[in-house]
């Protein structure tokens, strides 16, 4: 089985957009069409509440919020990877009217 893009792109451990590495690893996944990323990263205190800041994070963002309520998307993915004492987490939202230049 191959690894979904969600989690490949935060097992980089990216603390930055690689928009060339997340289109090409979302395209390898199968997915055609294009997507929204949301990027985060943060020291974990407790590993239970990683899904909620990070959401908290991404609601705090007008950028990252556009993308997570954006209408057009129709599938969602999240990736979750701890290193160090931190965690790096992504969430991809596809939109299947949009192109992905690296498909």
């Amino acid at each position: 089985m191959r690894q979904k893009p969600h989690s490949k792109c935060s097992a980089y451990l990216y603390t930055k957009h690689n928009n060339r590495v997340e289109c090409e690893t979302v395209a390898a996944s199968g997915y055609p069409h294009g997507f929204g990323s949301n990027l985060t990263g943060f020291t974990v205190m407790d590993p239970e509440k990683i899904p909620q800041k990070a959401v908290a994070n991404w609601e705090n963002s007008l950028g990252h919020l556009a993308t997570m309520i954006d209408p057009n998307f129709d599938t969602v993915g999240v990736g979750i990877t701890i290193a160090n004492g931190r965690a790096f987490c992504y969430m991809f939202v596809g939109n299947p009217t949009a192109y992905n230049s690296y498909a």
